[in-house]
């Protein structure tokens, strides 16, 4: 569907009385695609086959990534399943700062699957320039070290694509996205 001319009066009276800021309005123009009720809630949808028979070192291996965080591990994130699975993921969105614990809370509650850390190496290897437009966190595998919880997710710097843990105790902000699928 186009949109109208009176759907555009009523954007820019939005936009005039400050009902939606510049930071919502680029959001939008960065992911039209996120409200699109044909394409899911959150854009566009991805297919996976995860093969949990590969460890986790061979999957980081295989992204060929820029910079790493040695501590994503197959000795820290072990295979909790074998064989391949196939699967749809999409990326969860909000949009506002939440805090790892906030966010899978709420992503479980609005009945999605946190998706694990080689679902989300899966992902980085089959779409590399997703990483790129902005972070993508998997909540469904976790590693605590001395101090916290942490988890897997990719990142981009310009061209370079990396792989990094963050703690459930961090901020997420808008521009972060989550790995999930539906029940």
């Amino acid at each position: 569907m186009r949109a109208t001319i009176e759907q555009m009066f009523e954007l820019s009276d939005q936009i005039r009385n400050g009902r939606i800021g510049g930071e919502v309005l680029q959001r939008l123009l960065e992911n039209p695609d996120r409200y699109n009720d044909k394409l899911g809630r959150f854009g566009r949808r991805f297919d996976l086959k995860v093969n949990y028979d590969l460890w986790v070192d061979r999957l980081v291996a295989a992204n060929r990534f820029d910079w790493k965080n040695d501590n994503v591990s197959s000795a820290h994130f072990p295979a909790e399943r074998k064989g391949v699975r196939e699967v749809t993921v999409d990326l969860y969105e909000f949009d506002r700062t939440v805090t790892g614990e906030e966010a899978a809370a709420q992503i479980a509650a609005d009945g999605y699957i946190n998706e694990d850390v080689s679902s989300l190496l899966t992902f980085g290897k089959e779409y590399p320039i997703e990483q790129l437009r902005r972070p993508i966190v998997a909540f469904g595998s976790r590693w605590q070290d001395s101090s916290d919880w942490n988890v897997a997710y990719l990142d981009g710097d310009g061209d370079r694509r990396d792989l990094s843990l963050g703690s459930l105790r961090d901020d997420f902000g808008p521009d972060c996205r989550f790995l999930v699928s539906s029940k």
